[in-house]
């Protein structure tokens, strides 16, 4: 019995903070988190990023995706760069904040968001020695707002484009960047919505949806 307590204690190790984010306002005031995620599909984030550039970003040079933060009850979202290997904290690419509409209650709204990404579809290494492949677009992500006390939702579109890394003389790879946002959809409900879950799944109607400004 003793024996296996020792060796339990001799495995468990401490696990140690790499990095630290602090999140303030623009005041400089600290600024609860509510949610943080991760985005998957992406590579690399920042605001100077135009179509089809190349990057300096080196693999194995980031420690983590770039990811968005909530706060302010869900009504402000925060794009921002990986953690990277070099100890340099991660900066802010771009923020998004939906003005709180107030109910009969004089009650501000409040927010659940999520995130849902559609399926990455793949993109191979080029050579000078071979065709170039014609790529996919580049990954889809949405950021949902669903107001807890009046009856809306909001679909805020991340906008993304592919980058080239250069691997060796004569070889690239295309990595998917996130640039910002670039379109929001809103809908409107009957009743607040106060927990839901995100489902994706492939439309039964093959019909290309335009959106017109009004």
């Amino acid at each position: 019995m003793n024996m296996n307590m020792n060796m339990n204690m001799n495995m468990i190790e401490s696990a140690k903070c790499i990095l630290k984010l602090k999140v303030t306002n623009s005041t400089g005031l600290d600024q609860h988190v509510q949610k943080c995620f991760f985005l998957q599909n992406y590579d690399d984030a920042s605001a100077m990023f135009t179509p089809n550039g190349t990057t300096a970003l080196e693999p194995g040079s980031y420690l983590t995706k770039p990811f968005v933060t909530v706060t302010k009850q869900g009504s402000c979202v925060t794009l921002w760069s990986p953690f990277t290997t070099s100890a340099s904290p991660p900066k802010i690419v771009r923020i998004f904040e939906l003005e709180s509409d107030v109910n009969v209650n004089n009650v501000k709204s409040t927010y659940n968001v999520s995130l849902c990404t559609l399926p990455k579809q793949v993109y191979g290494h080029t050579s000078s020695t071979l065709p170039q492949q014609q790529p996919p677009p580049p990954p889809s992500s949405y950021l949902l707002f669903a107001d807890k006390t009046i009856g809306k939702i909001y679909t805020l579109h991340l906008h993304s484009l592919w980058r080239t890394i250069p691997l060796t003389n004569s070889t690239t790879q295309q990595i998917a960047a996130v640039v910002g946002y670039d379109y929001i959809i809103p809908f409107t409900t009957v009743q607040p919505i106060y927990s839901w879950n995100t489902l994706i799944s492939p439309s039964e109607d093959d019909v290309d949806v335009e959106l017109t400004e009004t």
